[in-house]
């Protein structure tokens, strides 16, 4: 006797249903990486300008470290020129020729020029050292976004070494101012 074969086809077999079925959820259940995609293409770009951002203030920086520089050599030439006269006033014998007057006046304009430039200065130093670290903690908790959390350390810590600097600065300043 011949054993007889189920009428229903192979598309028809319950398994196989199973198996569509599973496979149709599996795809549904994938996640997409396009939002990915999209993520991290947002922040390369995020990076890119913060980047950039970074290179605009080092070049400020740089500016700024320029004429600080200039304006101490100015300072320095001023106060060479100033013990200058200071050295040939102790010489001249006070008279009351109009030269003598003349140079008298020239002193006291190139003192009050001193006092400009230097009141000039430590505003500018202290304009400097405010941006610089305002500069610092921006690079540091961009470095800190970005995942390079030991650099923004090595950045914090040089904020703290320029507090130091700017405290022994204003000593230093102080015991010129009594000297």
């Amino acid at each position: 006797m011949k054993s007889e074969r189920p009428k229903r086809s192979v598309a028809d077999m319950d398994v196989l249903q199973d198996i569509r079925g599973l496979l149709s959820t599996a795809q549904k259940g994938k996640p997409s990486i396009e939002p990915e995609l999209r993520e991290k293409a947002r922040l390369d770009a995020e990076i890119a300008r913060y980047e950039e951002e970074l290179e605009r203030y080092r070049g400020l920086v740089q500016k700024q470290q320029e004429e600080m520089e200039r304006l101490r050599k100015e300072n320095e030439q001023l106060v060479t020129n100033l013990s200058l006269l200071h050295s040939n006033k102790a010489e001249v014998p006070p008279s009351p020729n109009a030269e003598a007057e003349a140079l008298n006046r020239e002193i006291a304009e190139l003192k009050a020029q001193k006092y400009e430039l230097s009141s000039g200065l430590c505003e500018l130093e202290e304009l400097l050292q405010l941006k610089l670290r305002e500069l610092l903690k921006r690079i540091a908790s961009v470095l800190q976004e970005i995942g390079a959390g030991e650099v923004a350390i090595e950045f914090r810590r040089a904020m703290d070494s320029l507090e130091d600097v700017e405290n022994c600065a204003y000593f230093l300043r102080e015991l010129l101012k009594e000297g």
